[in-house]
């Protein structure tokens, strides 16, 4: 009986630490930003990451197209760095997904420290958004309100867009 019992607080310790993912740091200082960062790989993959919320909102009314919320801790979070290697930076998930989404990220790095104006924006989001952890990725329509909320996700570029189309489906009809 003793042996369960142990067996039991191993596997519940095992658990914790694997669905915690990487936890949001209170006080984070967090990453660089600029209005617009593309990311490339050596196949010249892109996405094009917009930082500043407002700006992508606007976009995206223009464009027809939803919000795609990066809440990330891009230089530290091994799972976010693990989906934008697996996923963002592939050819496939760069030429299709942007058909459909404006990308925003909303960064917590700890290597660098963002202007106060973008914290601040960063801040109040992810407290808006109520973000636990990371990667947390918001599907939203073009006004900012969320429809589904997904992060990592295993199977690279195709299995992700095959996600994110399931999950376009939880969107109010227009």
């Amino acid at each position: 009986m003793n042996t369960i019992v142990k067996l039991s607080v191993l596997v519940a310790m095992v658990m914790v630490l694997v669905c915690s993912g990487c936890r949001k740091k209170a006080d984070s200082t967090t990453p660089v930003a600029e209005e617009t960062t593309a990311i490339a790989d050596a196949n010249a993959a892109s996405v094009s990451w917009v930082t500043d919320f407002e700006m992508a909102k606007k976009k995206a009314a223009d464009e027809g197209k939803d919000l795609f919320i990066n809440f990330t801790g891009s230089d530290w979070c091994g799972w976010c760095i693990r989906l934008d290697k697996e996923v963002f930076r592939q050819k496939l998930f760069a030429s299709e997904a942007p058909t459909r989404f404006v990308f925003v990220k909303i960064d917590f790095p700890r290597q660098t420290s963002l202007p106060a104006a973008l914290k601040k924006q960063n801040d109040q989001l992810a407290q808006e958004y109520q973000v636990q952890g990371f990667p947390t990725i918001i599907l939203a329509d073009a006004t900012g309100k969320t429809y589904a909320q997904t992060g990592y996700q295993e199977g690279g570029p195709m299995a992700y867009l095959q996600h994110l189309a399931e999950l376009r489906m939880q969107r109010p009809a227009k």
